[in-house]
């Protein structure tokens, strides 16, 4: 995997989002995420949109939500640049879609909050 050596178990499709589709991924090391698969976005969008949440993480906002993971370091001069470019998103998801990896907070779906 781009992000983590640890395997998939489960993933179970999030109902409620606005954006895309989500899949929580549970792994065997005992973590979980949220896979956000975003329909209609480009690479480049998606991209930003990991980054400016990164960025208000790291200037201590955002406590308590969704963070996106960065992909793990690639190895290869051609993969190297690409990770560069794209830092949080990776493009190998059907039909080359962008998906990106979050961290997995437990809690109400957004929708019935908005409520």
């Amino acid at each position: 995997s781009e992000y983590t050596s640890a395997r998939l178990l489960k993933r179970t499709q999030l109902f409620g989002g606005y954006s895309g589709s989500n899949y929580r991924v549970d792994l065997d090391d005992g973590s979980a995420f949220v896979l956000k698969v975003t329909n209609g976005y480009s690479a480049e969008h998606a991209e930003l949109m990991c980054q400016t949440a990164n960025h208000l993480s790291a200037a201590g906002y955002y406590k308590d939500c969704c963070l996106p993971i960065p992909r793990r370091q690639q190895h290869n001069d051609n993969q190297q640049q690409d990770q560069r470019k794209f830092r949080f998103v990776s493009k190998k998801e059907k039909k080359g879609v962008p998906a990106f990896l979050l961290t997995f907070v437990e809690g109400r779906q957004a929708d019935a909050v908005m409520r």
